[in-house]
């Protein structure tokens, strides 16, 4: 598939639909002597795709397309699996070089126990940032009061 067999429908001057998305000419951009386009999904409304010429945003609509088709064919990997698969690549800390342990079948982190789903009596803590890549603080409860901290694993 390429931009060049699915035509731009023309709603108006400048704005054509192409794909499911707007492609909209925005401007002259002075910094870059140059006109810019931009495409959004009308459905979100969010700008997805900036470019230079009408022809790069379309062959970047198509890029993304094309990406999604491709991840939809992947199989689809549990979250267990995904930490198995990072951990045996050497899943650790990037600035402290700290690595992930396994013990059994858990893994865990400075103490931290990682889950790969919610458990029940837990949620997210949103007050502290993870140190480890792919993973949220978690806890069941005020820390002051006994309550436990752990990292669950975002896929």
């Amino acid at each position: 598939m390429s931009y060049k067999e699915f035509p731009c429908e023309k709603i108006r001057a400048g704005e054509y639909k192409y794909r499911g998305w707007i492609v909209s000419c925005v401007g002259y951009y002075p910094p870059d002597h140059c006109v810019v386009w931009e495409a959004y999904d009308p459905e979100t409304g969010c700008a997805d795709f900036h470019a230079f010429s009408k022809k790069a945003i379309k062959k970047l609509i198509d890029d993304d397309i094309l990406k999604m088709e491709k991840t939809k064919m992947k199989k689809e990997t549990t979250a267990l699996e995904e930490m198995e698969k990072r951990f045996a690549e050497g899943w650790h800390n990037v600035i402290s070089k700290i690595k992930v342990e396994k013990t059994g079948d858990a893994f865990y982190f400075m103490g931290w126990k990682i889950y790969p789903e919610m458990p029940e009596g837990y949620f997210e803590d949103t007050h502290n940032g993870s140190p480890l890549s792919h993973t949220v603080f978690i806890i069941n409860g005020s820390p002051l009061k006994g309550g436990k901290r752990a990292l669950l694993y975002i896929q």
